[in-house]
């Protein structure tokens, strides 16, 4: 499931996008969860990190243009795939700090943003093992393993660190160590699964990481702790 934002407020334009989107849905058999906003506002004020996989954005609204929201959409994640719609073709310049996937002219054509909407398909797929999904409050994100410092585990609620947000999901600590894209993590203690990216020293008794936290480390694991970090220094060496 593909998990799109729409942010257009000329409801014929929201309604023929819709309509593109429902024909590659079912010509391609691409299932996809849509998220409708009327203005750039509305948008920002639901604006969270790594909950969308592909953001359309109407360039020309009303106080905060489409350009500007996709900008602090960016500077959040920078793995959403961005289009951008307009009616004037020189606002394509003003664009590119978002980073856009594509940039069309209204009104836009089938052939055209099928080839485009495609193109961000097979590279969300390019990278979903650089990802982590999960869900919480009904809400499904997905974070790239990168972004990711640390998860701390309390009781039965896990806090997952990023370098940007804090997120909570229910679940056992014991479960995200065997998951395939987070296998390189260091378990440093019953309560800590630490990214060795984020590893700035370790001593005998804790774990100093980039941002300047330290997280402890179970007694009797520290030789074991040096040994794995040490090993994924190896494999980054060429």
């Amino acid at each position: 499931m593909y998990r799109i934002a729409l942010c257009e407020n000329n409801d014929d334009d929201k309604k023929w996008i819709k309509t593109l989107l429902d024909r590659i849905s079912t010509e391609q058999n691409i299932p996809y969860l849509l998220s409708e906003y009327s203005s750039a506002e509305i948008f920002l004020n639901h604006m969270q990190p790594f909950l969308y996989d592909i953001a359309i954005f109407d360039v020309e609204m009303n106080k905060i243009s489409g350009i500007e929201a996709a900008k602090r959409l960016r500077d959040m994640d920078k793995n959403v795939k961005i289009i951008f719609t307009t009616v004037h073709a020189e606002n394509v310049f003003s664009s590119f700090y978002a980073e856009p996937l594509h940039f069309f002219i209204k009104p836009v054509k089938y052939e055209a943003f099928q080839e485009v909407f495609m193109k961000a398909i097979e590279s969300i797929k390019r990278t979903q093992n650089n990802v982590f999904a999960f869900s919480f409050n009904n809400v499904i994100y997905s974070v790239p393993v990168s972004e990711i410092i640390y998860f701390e585990s309390n009781k039965r609620v896990i806090t997952i660190i990023t370098a940007r947000e804090r997120f909570n999901v229910y679940g056992k600590l014991n479960n995200f160590e065997n998951q395939k894209q987070l296998s390189y993590f260091i378990r440093c203690s019953h309560s800590y699964l630490v990214n060795p990216e984020y590893i700035k020293t370790i001593s005998n008794n804790s774990v100093v990481l980039a941002n300047g936290e330290s997280l402890p480390i179970s007694r009797g694991k520290v030789k074991i702790i040096k040994e794995q970090f040490m090993q994924y220094i190896s494999e980054l060496l060429p």
